[in-house]
């Protein structure tokens, strides 16, 4: 899985890999149809991470319909690896 992330994007870093890599965890949410953009909730639509092809095998830990009928669902932590060569690309 490879992907951006957005400079505002809340890390927690839980290990090194490398000198280049850092295992982090990452909080989110995503639309139920789209597991390639992951907002910061289903009411804050800022966009933490984008991820070609999507997060396969993704937990839902609750899910919500908003006011239009859209169903939000609140994402398992991730927990990537990620090359910090300039602060945006990761991969896992």
């Amino acid at each position: 899985m490879v992907g951006t992330l957005t400079p505002a994007t809340a890390l927690q870093v839980s290990g090194r890999e490398t000198n280049d890599f850092r295992a982090f965890t990452l909080n989110a949410w995503c639309r139920q149809d789209d597991t390639t953009t992951l907002v910061v909730s289903e009411k804050q639509r800022i966009v933490l991470a984008v991820i070609t092809g999507g997060v396969p095998d993704l937990k839902t830990l609750s899910t919500v319909k908003d006011d239009y009928g859209t169903v939000w669902n609140k994402v398992a932590t991730l927990k990537l690896i990620g090359l910090f060569t300039d602060g945006s690309q990761m991969a896992k």
